[in-house]
Order: C-alpha cells, then sequence, then structure tokens
C-alpha cells in the first residue's frame, strides 16, 4: 500500500514525505509524557521528595502535549491539504490515461469495471493518505519509541512486553493471503452487480418501448447475492484472525505481570519500574488495535490502490500530432452474421454504401 501511494503521489511526494516527518514529531512528543511519568513515579518513590522536581517534570509534560498539538496541527494541514490536491490530480491524470489505453484493454473490462475504478476506487483512496497512512506511522513511531525507553530501563521486562507481538505479526502474515483473496473476490463482485445495475437501467427503456413489465431481472438478482455473499465471506473469515492478532497482543501483559512479579519479589526491581511497565502496557499497542478494526477497510483500500496503480502503469497507445481528418464515409459489410443468443438475427450479410454520412 504504502509503495504504490509513493508512486502515484508524484509531484506531492515531497509534502508527503514533509507531512510523515511531522506526524513522527508530533508522536514523540505524545510519547514524552510517559517517559516523564517514568521519573514523575521514581521521585515520588524515593525519599526525600523533590518537589521542585516534580513540578519540572509536570512542566515538561505539559511543554510535549502543547508541542504535540502544534506538530499535529502543522502535520494534518499538509496532509490533507496536499493529499486532497493529489487525489484530485490523479483523478484527472487517470481519466486522461484510460482515454489513451488500447482497445483491447477497455474491451476485456466490464460495464462497471471502469466505473468502479474511478469512482469507488478513488473515494477509497481518499482515506489512505488522510488517514490511514498517518495512523500506520504514528502507531510504529509510538511504539518503537516507548519499547526503546522502556529497554533503557529493564530489559527482562521489554522483552515480556513484546512477547506476543511476534506472534501477532506471524498471523497477520499466514492471514494476508486469504486476505487478499477475500478482498480480491468482493472487488469483482462489487464490479459485477455495478454492470448488471447498469445494463438494467441502462435496459429499461427498451423494455418500456416493448411495452415489456421488466420483472425478470435474473442476472442483477444473482450479482447482487454474491456480491452479498462475498461481503459477508469477508466478515466471517476475518473475525477469527482478528481475534486472534488481538488476543496475541493481550498475551504480552499476561507475560509482563508473570516476569515483572517474580523479578519484584526476587528484589531485582523497585515497584515503581514494576507499576511504570504495568501502565505503558496498556498503552503502546492501542494505535495497533486500532488500525485492527479497520483491518478490512485497508485491505479493501489497498486492493483499490492496486487496480488505480495497474491502469496507471498499462502503456498507452500514441496518439498523433494532429486530428485526422475523414475524407470517406464509405460502409461495407463481408459476411457479416450476427445473433442475440440462439436466434440469428444477421446472416451472411454483404453490402457496400459509398459517401454515406
Amino acid at each position: 500500500m504504502i509503495g504504490d501511494l509513493f508512486t502515484l503521489a508524484g509531484e506531492q511526494k515531497n509534502s508527503l514525505i514533509a507531512g510523515t516527518i511531522l506526524h513522527v514529531l508530533a508522536t514523540l512528543f505524545a510519547s514524552a509524557p510517559y517517559i516523564f511519568l517514568y521519573f514523575i513515579i521514581k521521585a515520588l518513590f524515593t525519599e526525600p521528595l523533590d518537589l521542585p522536581q516534580l513540578w519540572w517534570l509536570l512542566a515538561a509534560i505539559a511543554t510535549s502535549i502543547v508541542l504535540q498539538g502544534i506538530f499535529l496541527h502543522q502535520a494534518n494541514q499538509i496532509t490533507y491539504i496536499n493529499s486532497f490536491r493529489a487525489i484530485g490530480s490523479w483523478r484527472l491524470k487517470l481519466g486522461d490515461r484510460i482515454r489513451k489505453l488500447p482497445m483491447g484493454f477497455l474491451i476485456n473490462k466490464q460495464t462497471g469495471d471502469l466505473n468502479s475504478i474511478i469512482s469507488q476506487d478513488m473515494r477509497q483512496i481518499e482515506a489512505v493518505p488522510t488517514l490511514i497512512y498517518p495512523k500506520i506511522v504514528s502507531g510504529l513511531t509510538q511504539l518503537v519509541a516507548i519499547v526503546s525507553f522502556l529497554f533503557f530501563v529493564d530489559w527482562h521486562l521489554s522483552l515480556a512486553t513484546i512477547a506476543g507481538f511476534p506472534f501477532a505479526i506471524l498471523l497477520f502474515l499466514s492471514s494476508r493471503k486469504t486476505t487478499k483473496r477475500l478482498t480480491q473476490n468482493q472487488k469483482k463482485a462489487q464490479i459485477s452487480a455495478n454492470s448488471r445495475i447498469i445494463e438494467y437501467i441502462q435496459g429499461l427503456a427498451v423494455l418500456k418501448a416493448f411495452s415489456q413489465a421488466g420483472k425478470r431481472f435474473g442476472k442483477l438478482e444473482q450479482a447482487l447475492e454474491e456480491y452479498k455473499q462475498a461481503n459477508l465471506a469477508m466478515v466471517y473469515k476475518l473475525a477469527l484472525p482478528s481475534i486472534a492478532f488481538g488476543a496475541a497482543l493481550d498475551f504480552s501483559l499476561f507475560i509482563l505481570l508473570v516476569v515483572g512479579l517474580d523479578r519484584f519479589f526476587a528484589g531485582n526491581i523497585p515497584v515503581f519500574v514494576f507499576l511504570l511497565f504495568a501502565i505503558l502496557s496498556l498503552r503502546i499497542y492501542a494505535p495497533i488495535i486500532d488500525l485492527l478494526d479497520l483491518y478490512g477497510s485497508i485491505r479493501q483500500m489497498d486492493a483499490a490502490l492496486a487496480r488505480v496503480t495497474d491502469v496507471m502503469q498499462t502503456k498507452p497507445l500514441l496518439e498523433p500530432s494532429v486530428d485526422i481528418a475523414l475524407y470517406r464515409f464509405d460502409v461495407e459489410f463481408k459476411h457479416v452474421s450476427f445473433s442475440y443468443g440462439n436466434k440469428e438475427v444477421l446472416h451472411d450479410v454483404v453490402f457496400e454504401s459509398h459517401n454515406t454520412v
């Protein structure tokens, strides 16, 4: 997803990088209060109590919150403004690229395929640079920043804090193929349903012209049923991997409590260190769990990005430098036959018409 995003970014790539840097800085300042919390808890368990130090630490937390707000405001301004500019540019480039594509590419697409790419896929892509990408950057930055600091405090408890993370990654990687397949099936069903809807609406005028009721629309019903089943399959089959992923992350808390209590009763760590890890372990995975709730949507956005990228990377036809003016309007049929299903309406038609307008 991220690679496709930067590929499509084009002229807005530098702005996307600048927004990324600002999101990283905002997340680092958002993580700073947890680091200062360690020193506050440590000061509270130290005799005599150093009140000036506590006030300085509280001031540092307030400063971090203010700086987080400033950088986040700047990051959102750059991200949102340039993202919508980029998306508007992508729509124009996509429309221009489709115009230049060879006939074979267009013939191989269903009626609703290109409509889905231009409208629905682009609508899904809008959320990638404005919502999903900043969440991914912020979540990973916070995880790395806090875990790095915790390793400085006590590496044993730090390892226990991230004990479930490798299992969660394995579950995520093992479910990617299934998720990709389900997403592709859902997209195909959506395109088929769009095509059948367009055909049915366009055919209503013909039905009325021949005084037909139009009650028999089996293809449309079948397409909508397949689309419904594809959506249900995504919900049912992605539920278990999502639950297992969250359980693997929650398992880290259990390991932390076991290891922390063992080290505490063995006299290897003071109580405030154990409290610090217990508090932060509830926080460091929160952004990742938020992304987990959007996982199905993220995979759909990933598929949409891939489809748009595929169109943009398809080699267009060379265009003439000047428009060619037609000077002959001859029409010639050579042994043309055509059927609607099994009913033949044209059979071996041969005729010529010269200078037909």
